[in-house]
């Protein structure tokens, strides 16, 4: 049983909220055999690539098992770094998304533009610091909109 096309979108849907583009991750199912004959759940991993980085995780799939959102966890807590580009942060109390820009022009300190073109920095050190401090910075900024 290869990785379920649902589930490839999911898990590529993810990783663009969190900044990634397109194909920047290779998802390879693993399945492994069963230990006796006859009717038996499936037994699966599957190894997610960072092509740009290299890193590695494996995450175990198959019946019942929630690999996408653990893969959605691990790119939030920046697990596979934090990335520049368009970014897309939900903003504290409401459903709608906002866009940003985002640099990395030292160290661990970001660059933000919002939408409405105003610029600011960030310290992060990973996607959930990120986010956290956009969201403060947006609150700070933007306190009617909240």
């Amino acid at each position: 049983m290869p990785l379920d096309n649902d589930e490839r979108e999911d898990a590529e849907g993810a990783a663009r909220e969190c900044g990634y583009p397109d194909n920047t991750f290779e998802f390879n199912w693993i399945e492994y055999a069963p230990l006796s004959a006859g009717p038996h759940p499936v037994v699966a991993d599957v190894e997610v690539i960072d092509t740009s980085s290299g890193i590695t995780r494996t995450y175990e799939a198959g019946h019942n098992r929630a690999w996408i959102a653990e893969f959605d966890t691990d790119l939030k807590a920046g697990v596979f770094g934090v990335r520049s580009g368009q970014r897309q942060v939900r903003p504290w109390r409401t459903a709608q998304w906002v866009q940003v820009r985002v640099a990395r022009p030292r160290g661990d300190v970001w660059a933000v533009t919002d939408e409405y073109e105003q610029t600011f920095e960030v310290r992060a050190r990973c996607d959930a610091e990120f986010i956290d401090a956009v969201h403060k910075e947006l609150r700070r900024r933007y306190p009617n909109d909240a």
